[in-house]
């Protein structure tokens, strides 16, 4: 019994040794990751600050970004006064510095929304600027200001160079964009006689007697389908209804102007189906057409050659 108490408190104490060890190991890679940010962090604050001691007083920029700088800025405070509890091992739970950190944390990203819709004008008047303290001479594609400078031609080195650089730029961003088919596409001329040719070909081809002679005479299986259409399996329904009650009552009800045009027309549509003749007439009459144009071009060209000759 003392023996496995032992091992036990033995490997109790190996797998402590581990977990320290794994421990240590991501601490040191956090110091180094911490030290190297607060390095990146120290030189972007001392540029920030020259930019601000050579470009004059900071508040009178836009307000939106100065609150957005207080907020980053007491974020980055409160993390670091986290961390300083984490490190001398004091406990962080229901302490006030988290529910600052997430109340910081849900502000920065909903001035996202906010820092994106105003990105325009906020780009707009960091050009102003820079075009009237001379900090850039690139050339703005948005102002539409006449340059007499550019006409010298002391500057004709330096419109080269901007020009060449324009056309890289002009080059990375076409390769970058998606490809966008167009949205018009070239399609050929088809004569009205055609169409209807056309029309007709598709008209009989979807009969239901064609469909059948079809079924009929291919080596395929047979597919047996019981759908139906709503309003085709309604209207059954009303014509059985109105058969039943006039064989009852020995009576013949009327039926409205639009249902008879519509029965008519049916009879007409069936009747139509096996009628060939016009299918055949304009077949022939485009065949007529075709042996005309091409007598034509034979004379045409019997012509040419007897003036030639």
């Amino acid at each position: 019994m003392i023996v496995f108490m032992i091992t036990n408190r033995v490997l109790a104490d190996s797998l402590r040794i581990q977990i320290m060890e794994t421990d240590v190991r991501r601490f040191e890679e956090l110091l180094g990751t911490i030290t190297e940010g607060s390095v990146g962090v120290t030189e972007y604050v001392k540029k920030i600050s020259s930019t601000c001691d050579t470009q004059g007083d900071p508040s009178k920029g836009i307000s939106f970004l100065e609150v957005k700088a207080h907020t980053q800025l007491s974020y980055l405070k409160n993390l670091a006064l986290l961390i300083l509890k984490k490190v001398n091992g004091k406990s962080i739970q229901n302490d006030p510095v988290v529910d600052r950190l997430t109340e910081l944390r849900i502000v920065c990203e909903r001035m996202r929304s906010v820092e994106q819709k105003l990105q325009y004008q906020i780009e707009k008047l960091i050009q102003s600027l820079n075009a009237e303290l001379n900090v850039t001479g690139e050339k703005d594609p948005l102002s539409f200001k006449p340059h007499p400078q550019a006409m010298d031609e002391d500057s004709d080195e330096d419109v080269d160079i901007e020009s060449e650089a324009e056309e890289k730029r002009e080059q990375e961003s076409v390769q970058n964009k998606k490809y966008i088919p167009p949205k018009l596409m070239a399609t050929p001329y088809i004569e009205p006689r055609d169409r209807e040719v056309e029309r007709m070909r598709r008209r009989i081809m979807n009969t239901s007697m064609l469909q059948d002679l079809q079924k009929q005479y291919s080596q395929a299986p047979e597919e047996i389908t019981e759908r139906q259409s709503l309003m085709k399996h309604r209207e059954l329904l009303e014509q059985q209804r109105k058969t039943e009650y006039e064989e009852e009552h020995f009576i013949r009800l009327r039926q409205p102007k639009g249902q008879t045009k519509m029965s008519l027309n049916a009879g007409n549509n069936l009747a139509g189906v096996f009628d060939f003749a016009g299918y055949f007439a304009s077949s022939s009459g485009i065949r007529k057409k075709r042996k005309q144009g091409e007598r034509r071009k034979g004379k045409s060209s019997k012509k040419k050659r007897n003036k030639m000759h």
